[in-house]
This record gives C-alpha cells, sequence and structure tokens, in this order.
C-alpha cells in the first residue's frame, strides 16, 4: 500500500467483502460479474460518498469508474434499492431528494454534513485498500451468508434474512408474488411494514411480528406434528429466522 498525504498517510482503511463469481454471455461488454454475499451496504455507503463529494467539487470525471461500456453502474442492486441508488448515480448536480428510502437517506446525509474541503476524493480512493474473497462455484452462498449473520457480522432485520433465505436469486417470479407485491410494492408499502412495534421492553418490525405470528399459527396445524418441545424454542421471537430454519427443515422436508 503506497503512502498517501495528509491525516491517511501510511494507513490503509481495509475493507473485506466476499464475492461469487457469475457466468457472463460471451456477446457482453462486462466481463467479469460477480454477486456481492457481504459487503454490498459498504460499497453502497462508499459510492454514495464519492459521488457527493464529487458533485461538491464539480469533479464528476473522476466518478467514471462508477460505469461500465454500456453506461451502467457498477453496484447493481436488488429490485427493492435499484432506483433510488441508480437516481443518485445519475445526478449531475446536488438536488434534494424527499424519497423515504435508506439509500435517499444516505446520500441526503453526506449532501448536508459532507465538507469537500476537508476531504479528498484521491486520498479516499488511496487508502481504501479492497480485499476480495472469491467463493467457488459450489459453495452454497446462503449458508455462507447464515454464517456470517450468526458471527454478527451483517446486521440484518430478520425479515431480510428471511427473504434471502426464502427466494434464491432465480426465484423472480416467486419474489414479486409473494414478497415485492406483498411487502415491497411502493415506499409506503415499506414503510408499513418496517415501522417499529413495541412489544415489552423491546422493539420489533412490523414485518417480523408478522412472520412470528404465522409460525405460531403453522405449528399449532397438527398437519405438521410438531412436538411440544418446539413449539415452546419456536416461540421466542429473538430466535425467529433460526427457527423458520428448523421448522421447515423438520416439519416441511426442507422445502422453503
Amino acid at each position: 500500500m503506497e503512502n498517501v498525504p495528509g491525516n491517511y498517510e501510511g494507513r490503509a482503511v481495509i475493507q473485506q467483502f466476499r464475492l461469487k463469481q457469475q457466468l457472463t454471455d460471451t456477446s457482453s461488454t462486462v466481463g467479469d460479474v460477480r454477486t456481492v454475499i457481504d459487503g454490498q451496504q459498504r460499497l453502497t455507503t462508499l459510492s454514495i460518498l464519492l459521488k457527493v463529494l464529487c458533485l461538491k467539487n464539480n469533479s464528476l470525471k473522476k466518478f467514471v469508474d462508477k460505469r461500465f461500456d454500456d453506461e451502467s453502474n457498477v453496484l447493481k442492486h436488488s429490485h427493492n434499492d435499484i432506483e433510488a441508488y441508480n437516481t443518485i448515480m445519475d445526478l449531475n448536480s446536488i438536488q434534494t431528494t424527499n424519497r423515504k428510502h435508506i439509500i435517499s437517506f444516505a446520500y441526503q446525509y453526506f449532501v448536508d454534513n459532507l465538507d469537500p474541503g476537508k476531504i479528498d476524493f484521491d486520498i479516499v480512493c488511496h487508502a481504501i485498500l479492497f480485499v476480495g474473497i472469491d467463493l467457488a462455484s459450489d459453495e452454497d452462498e446462503q449458508q455462507i451468508f447464515d454464517t456470517i449473520n450468526s458471527l454478527g457480522v451483517l446486521r440484518l432485520t430478520t425479515a431480510e434474512l428471511l427473504k434471502n433465505y426464502f427466494l434464491g436469486r432465480n426465484d423472480i417470479v416467486e419474489y414479486e408474488k409473494y414478497w415485492l407485491n406483498v411487502f415491497e410494492k411502493d415506499d409506503e408499502t415499506k414503510e408499513y411494514w418496517d415501522r417499529d412495534v413495541t412489544t415489552g421492553r423491546l422493539k420489533r418490525t412490523f414485518i417480523d411480528l408478522f412472520f412470528f405470528s404465522f409460525l405460531q399459527i403453522k405449528i399449532q396445524d397438527s398437519t405438521f406434528k410438531v412436538n411440544t418441545d418446539d413449539k415452546l424454542a419456536f416461540s421466542k421471537v429473538d430466535k425467529l429466522f433460526d427457527s423458520y430454519k428448523r421448522y421447515i427443515k423438520d416439519y416441511c422436508g426442507g422445502d422453503n
């Protein structure tokens, strides 16, 4: 790592990511595509920070690396986030956004608080050392994702974990039918499901309470023959994700 001037001299901010190589079309101008298993939030935040910094410094030419030859963004988000993210990446000037989306909130935070006189684009880029850990094609990305989460590396809601568990990358039709149109149809719908509800001394999102209640109904169904000990174990809301995985494995034949 080369030395860089200023307060970052001699120091590197190391960012580690877990990636999985994807098959690419030989006719595509993009020769290397990877799925981000761990690190998407950091990549998103960093790219928004650099984008706002370039907008404030009138130096958008430095941001050309965000694009491929076909003018698409390097970081491609899921359906729920892609519009908010691409809108920011396509800006040519600082604009206020009223969109109720966490990506838009991050953008507005940097707009309100980033001082371009105190941060240098080149120094930031030189001070970050990216370490990519590539998964082999036969490795289970869901298992890796769950392992990372169990170690506390990821801070995801139970709903996000369940969505990732229920729906694979290729389950587009099922995602749109059973998740997108129910929980993420628009900003108002997502805000409704993401609202906090106080249960006892803890706060839970409405969507988490929905999945908790749904599980309690399912385990009482005599068809599945859930034993009493497991009913008690599955009644703990703080273990909801683990309860779903074990319930599906032990009582639904592993079919989620």
